[in-house]
């Protein structure tokens, strides 16, 4: 019978297909990307923020760069309170550093732990986000800092 379970088994070469293995080894595919994402044309710093990056370990990773992604949408609020959903949503799209499914579940936990506040469909800092965020935000790689300032004056000029 232990043979039967042996032979059920996908037999691969590359672990990373392997059934237990997809979780660990996609992390490891995603960090052997990020450093592999310099090339000669990007600035100093976006070299230094990738290199810093790539150095971390994956579980370190993963939760870095949730945390700097909730940094996003604090910053986003702190200069354009009162977004509805969908404004937020695309406001944190356009930024190409968060995906659809990982900001709703940045703002739900944000919002869960009293970082930002829905009044009438609207969000807005709380008191403890702006606490947050003014401690947090030199944490953000210089590169998405500026991008996100970007965001935010258009978005400005725009309204």
């Amino acid at each position: 019978m232990a043979e039967d379970n042996k032979q059920d088994k996908p037999k691969t070469n590359n672990p990373a297909l392997a059934y237990e293995n997809i979780a660990f080894d996609s992390r490891k595919f995603l960090a052997a990307d990020t450093a592999a994402a310099v090339d000669k044309q990007h600035k100093p710093e976006q070299e230094a923020d990738v290199n810093a990056t790539a150095s971390l370990s994956a579980e370190d990773k993963s939760e870095f760069y949730l945390a700097d992604k909730k940094l996003i949408i604090l910053r986003i609020l702190q200069d354009l309170p009162n977004l509805d959903n969908s404004e937020l949503c695309n406001l944190c799209l356009s930024s190409i550093y968060l995906d659809y499914f990982t900001y709703a579940d940045c703002l739900a936990e944000l919002c869960n732990s009293g970082l930002i506040a829905k009044n009438a469909g609207k969000y807005r800092l709380t008191n403890a986000g702006q606490n947050v965020l003014r401690s947090l935000y030199a944490t953000l790689p210089k590169t998405a800092r500026s991008t996100l300032e970007e965001i935010i004056r258009n978005a400005k000029l725009s309204r």
